[in-house]
């Protein structure tokens, strides 16, 4: 799965850049993260893997408080990643598609 990130020092910049701006709200990340993750086919797998890793690790980490707010976002991150990859492939409409008729 990350065969594709030639440059780790930048990925975690990046990464850290997200996950201020997600967790402390200070607005540095400035990207498309739906965009950046739809050409590795990530699975309903990939996904409960990576959440499970993040919260042993900020269980490790961080305060329960912590932990608590940061796998509420963390889960829906998650959650917007793989709806909006199912939009994509067109296992789902999208909301655009979905309007209410008259």
């Amino acid at each position: 799965m990350f065969d594709q990130v030639h440059d780790w020092e930048a990925h975690i910049t990046r990464i850290t850049t997200f996950w201020s701006s997600v967790a402390l709200l200070t607005g540095r990340y400035r990207g498309q993260p739906l965009a950046v993750h739809m050409p590795l086919a990530l699975q309903p797998r990939h996904f409960a893997r990576w959440l499970a890793l993040f919260e042993a690790t900020a269980t490790r980490v961080c305060s329960p408080e912590a932990v608590t707010y940061l796998m509420e976002k963390a889960r829906r991150i998650a959650q917007s990643l793989e709806l909006g990859g199912a939009v994509q492939r067109g296992e789902l409409p999208s909301r655009a598609g979905t309007a209410a008729r008259p």
